[in-house]
């Protein structure tokens, strides 16, 4: 099994703040939210051995924020791809993983992000700033990797902190790695 946890960043300052867009930093919600994705990922031991970003400022935050409340012990990857790249690219990246490993997390941009979503699952999915969307692929060989509907969307992370009584990730039970 292979897997890949697909998150668009999180919310970024608006266009119109002066900055080139390359350069946007995350918002202090965006902060908060990269945090708390990363917090829920080590709760339900979904931790990914490898973090691969855009080299977007805001793509770069969400990455290091997230890695580092996730107890991820690599540093996150910056991949000028997921800045400028269409789906394919994102998907070329994917198939180039090593074999060895088996859970990637990937944090890019839409429209892309969905796009790519969409490919593999079959299902077109809004995908709000900060979310994340964990999907399994039953491979032993990241380089068999296809958009053809072959992955299962196993949950997404949701950008917002749960409600009194709400789940904190859909659909994600909690898991060992021995398990993924």
């Amino acid at each position: 099994m292979k897997e890949i946890i697909l998150y668009r960043h999180a919310e970024a300052e608006t266009p119109d703040g002066g900055r080139p867009d390359h350069e946007r930093r995350l918002t202090p919600k965006g902060r908060t939210t990269a945090q708390l994705v990363g917090s829920r990922l080590r709760v339900h031991n979904v931790i990914p051995e490898r973090v691969l970003c855009s080299d977007a400022r805001r793509a770069v935050e969400t990455a290091e924020l997230s890695a580092e409340t996730a107890g991820v012990p690599a540093a996150p990857e910056r991949v000028p791809e997921l800045y400028t790249g269409g789906a394919d690219e994102y998907i070329g990246i994917f198939a180039d993983q090593p074999a060895e490993l088996n859970r990637v997390m990937v944090i890019g941009h839409n429209p892309v992000v969905e796009e790519v979503l969409e490919r593999f699952t079959g299902a077109h999915r809004r995908m709000r700033p900060g979310e994340a969307a964990v999907l399994q692929f039953v491979l032993a060989d990241w380089g068999l990797i296809a958009a053809d509907h072959s992955a299962t969307l196993i949950g997404v992370l949701p950008n917002e902190p749960p409600s009194a009584g709400q789940s904190p990730i859909t659909h994600i039970t909690d898991r060992t790695s021995a398990d993924a």
